[in-house]
């Protein structure tokens, strides 16, 4: 159950006892090159989740990763939600134990 992003985004509560169900989100930045627009798209799919933790995956470097990481971890890391970049080896490990 491999995963092709190269890199992620896990949030939640308590990134320390990360909960096995948690809601994948596919940040879709190899279709669209507007940081904005993945921003946008990835907040929505955020506040549409019926889960309190989740991974939202990125499948490259774009020379705009900087201003979606800048924007996500300021939107997520807000109240007792926490967020943290995590490599593409943590993402497989973490859908390996699902």
């Amino acid at each position: 159950l491999n995963s092709q992003a190269a890199w992620g985004i896990l949030f939640g509560n308590d990134l320390q006892n990360f909960q096995l169900s948690f809601s994948k989100i596919d940040s879709l930045d190899w279709q669209n090159h507007d940081a904005n627009g993945i921003v946008d798209r990835v907040k929505k799919q955020v506040s549409l989740s019926k889960k309190d933790n989740g991974l939202i995956l990125f499948h490259g470097k774009k020379a705009q990763t900087f201003e979606i990481l800048e924007q996500l971890m300021k939107h997520l890391n807000q109240g007792t939600t926490r967020a943290k970049v995590i490599s593409a080896q943590e993402i497989n490990a973490l859908l390996e134990q699902r």
